[in-house]
């Protein structure tokens, strides 16, 4: 596969979809219906693809024995374990896939190749930190390009974006790591140095790729101090971008996940800010990078192909479906919002996904988790929309006559299991509602014609 995108040129979403429709129908049951599992399986696909077998394998999935230094270094990063030394699977799948999006969403661009080289050479860490930096300019709509490395003071810098009026306004990426030791000094040192690798004579941002941890042991304030007087000294520093990693606290379970986060502090007071950059940087903020679900998508739509498939030839009779034991809520969040809904301007989104458990050969259980948002679906632009979100387990006993291998759970969450878990979420929206003080809602009966209900997002038909 090392040959591969010099034969092909560019990886397309058709490609990607047709693989994901290949790994759903050849992986086995209890994991082709995982959408993470698929969107894992896409991404090491894409690193292959742009990187190759070989660095894939050593880097991502640990396949090498005798590690160099460098190796070790970036398969720590890739392969970051916990306290205990096991594996930690979000911080690994979110690395991963973050890596794998930008390589396809800025292939193509003016020079990445030198870029894709510094991956396979270099410190991955610094290498992802420069690319999730940069993908908040790329995605900004305007004119992108990577630069060449030219080791010369004042023209040594990593990216240009052009304004709509044709300036150009060059970009510097620095990183501080856990492994630095957290500082006002080191932030402030750091911001020199990108600002001496940048022209005098243009607008010009310095993008700090930090953690949360490292901003939280320096002290927000004293961070923000730092870099609002760095921009003081500067006449060529426009803005001085910091974008951090942040853990998320999953809603349904105990999981987490983990984000890229960024805050803009602009120098307006720059001879070189003017309304272009404003515009540019408003684009820059508003973009928020690429959109790192891109692969996920299309997992969760060839995923919910096949489901739709098994669910049309799924036979259940009173020898093989699941008899239903309890409902329970395991989660409850409302968000009030500003804007009142109504029957009129409501929508329910659903995610789900099934576990099974065998406590004995004749007691199989079915766990199926369904998470239910409810929220305005017109909202005025920028408006605090009103969202009640609640999660359910459903659990299941399976007949003995079932192999629970064979048994297609997620085909079953989304038609017999919604229907039994429906009743209880419309009961739940409107008590709440009632409880709020709101006008409650009627949330539409569902019937058995109406499934499977279509999941939110198309898949990308960008390139």
């Amino acid at each position: 596969m090392d040959e591969l995108p010099k034969q092909v040129g560019r990886l397309t979403v058709a490609e990607l979809a047709e693989q994901a429709r290949s790994a759903v129908a050849t992986l086995p049951l209890s994991i082709s219906r995982n959408r993470d599992v698929i969107s894992y399986f896409l991404s090491v696909y894409v690193l292959r693809f742009f990187l190759g077998d070989v660095w894939t394998n050593a880097h991502v999935l640990g396949y090498s024995s005798h590690p160099s230094t460098e190796l070790s270094l970036n398969r720590r990063f890739l392969r970051v374990t916990d306290g205990s030394g096991r594996l930690s699977d979000t911080l690994h799948l979110t690395r991963v896939s973050s890596l794998s999006q930008m390589l396809f969403r800025l292939q193509g661009t003016e020079g990445i190749d030198e870029r894709i080289d510094h991956l396979n050479s270099g410190t991955l860490e610094s290498a992802l930190a420069e690319f999730e930096c940069l993908s908040f300019l790329a995605g900004s709509e305007l004119d992108f390009k990577f630069v060449r490395r030219t080791q010369r003071r004042g023209c040594d810098y990593e990216a240009e974006i052009t304004t709509r009026s044709g300036r150009t306004i060059c970009c510097e990426v620095k990183a501080k790591f856990e492994s630095t030791s957290p500082s006002a000094r080191a932030l402030a040192d750091s911001i020199s140095k990108a600002r001496k690798q940048l022209p005098r004579d243009k607008p010009c941002i310095v993008m700090i790729r930090t953690s949360g941890a490292w901003i939280g042991a320096v002290g927000e304030l004293e961070v923000r101090r730092t870099i609002e007087a760095s921009l003081r000294n500067s006449n060529r520093l426009v803005a001085i971008c910091l974008v951090w990693e942040r853990e998320i606290k999953r809603f349904q379970v105990t999981d987490v996940e983990w984000q890229i986060g960024m805050a803009t502090f602009r120098n307006r007071s720059s001879a070189y800010y003017d309304e272009d950059v404003e515009e540019a940087l408003n684009r820059v903020t508003a973009h928020r990078g690429f959109d790192k679900t891109y692969l996920h998508v299309i997992a969760a739509h060839a995923v919910y192909h096949a489901i739709t498939n098994a669910i049309g030839t799924q036979t259940l009779d009173a020898n093989t479906i699941p008899a239903l034991k309890a409902v329970t809520i395991v989660g409850m969040m409302v968000d009030r919002g500003k804007d009142i809904p109504n029957n009129e301007n409501i929508e329910t989104s659903i995610e789900y996904r099934c576990e099974r458990f065998d406590e004995a050969e004749s007691h199989k259980l079915l766990y199926i988790y369904h998470t239910l948002t409810l929220s305005n679906h017109n909202s005025n632009p920028g408006a605090k929309v009103f969202m009640l979100t609640a999660a359910f387990q459903s659990t299941y006993e399976l007949p003995v006559s079932v192999d629970p291998e064979k048994f297609d759970g997620y085909a079953f969450a989304m038609s017999t299991g919604l229907l039994y878990v429906w009743p209880y979420w419309r009961e739940l929206a409107q008590s709440t509602m009632m409880k709020m003080g709101l006008e409650p809602l009627s949330i539409n009966l569902l019937t058995a014609d109406q499934l499977p209900l279509p999941i939110g997002r198309p898949v990308p038909d960008a390139t």
